[in-house]
């Protein structure tokens, strides 16, 4: 059988622990293995979904009713112009029209 040490257990724990081996008539130790043992076994819910947690909460009102609006029609998706590398490149390198750019204090 494997040990294991449980390490930085506080005082109040290990008192409780102490308390409820003596009340069910046994050592510290094998109420500590049937604590493991019953945790163990026990199967755990299912977390219930977000949707299921905000229900559970707003029934106990009445519930809520959201005003849903009308849906649209599906608009066209804008047209995106291509560019090529190249193209960006050399719109860069054109030089900016009159009072564009003309302050320079940032190139300090």
């Amino acid at each position: 059988m494997a040990s294991i040490t449980i390490r930085r257990l506080e005082d109040t724990v290990k008192a409780k622990l102490q308390v409820r081996a003596a009340s069910h008539g046994r050592s510290m130790e094998e109420e500590a293995r049937e604590i493991l043992r019953a945790g163990l076994k026990a199967k755990s819910l299912p977390r219930p979904d977000l949707a299921q947690s905000i229900r559970r909460y707003v029934e106990p009102f009445g519930g809520v009713e959201l005003a849903l609006p009308p849906r649209e029609a599906i608009r066209r998706p804008p047209k995106l112009v291509k560019y090529t590398i190249s193209e960006i490149w050399s719109r860069l390198q054109k030089p900016l029209p009159d009072g564009l750019g003309s302050d320079r204090s940032h190139e300090r």
